[in-house]
């Protein structure tokens, strides 16, 4: 049965690459992509062709993590597009928007949210770990 899922984030491509591959096997799927994150998260570096109108699943949003904790119209609208899905598929830090979302998610670690966010015990480090351990 297919299901709807959301991809937030696209560390090295990752959410672009997963992304394909499950429209493929007949999910429909959309992907979350931070316009303010690294150039090397951008679709464009590793995806040259990359054009919205060939890629209409990718959404382009403008994310500040702090955000999560006081959300605005802006991110409130946001966190109702992202969970409008039966499972969010994130990353890291993102872990913080999905849990706020309130659906049921995964987070695919990628290195630096297990070698640094572990050892933090208060701020946003440690909110990113509860949802992370959530």
């Amino acid at each position: 049965m297919p299901m709807r899922i959301n991809i937030l984030g696209n560390v090295l491509n990752w959410g672009m690459g997963f992304g394909g591959l499950l429209r493929a096997a007949g999910h429909e799927v959309r992907v979350f992509v931070n316009s303010r994150d690294m150039a090397f998260y951008q679709p464009s570096w590793e995806f040259p062709d990359f054009t919205p109108e060939r890629y209409p699943f990718v959404e382009f949003v403008d994310l500040r993590h702090w955000r999560v904790l006081v959300p605005g119209a802006k991110e409130k609208a946001f966190l109702s597009r992202l969970a409008d899905c039966d499972v969010i598929q994130t990353f890291g830090e993102d872990a913080l928007w999905a849990a706020r979302a309130g659906r049921p998610y995964v987070v695919l670690s990628y290195g630096f949210d297990l070698e640094f966010m572990p050892f933090s015990g208060w701020g946003p480090k440690a909110l990113i770990r509860r949802a992370l351990i959530r």
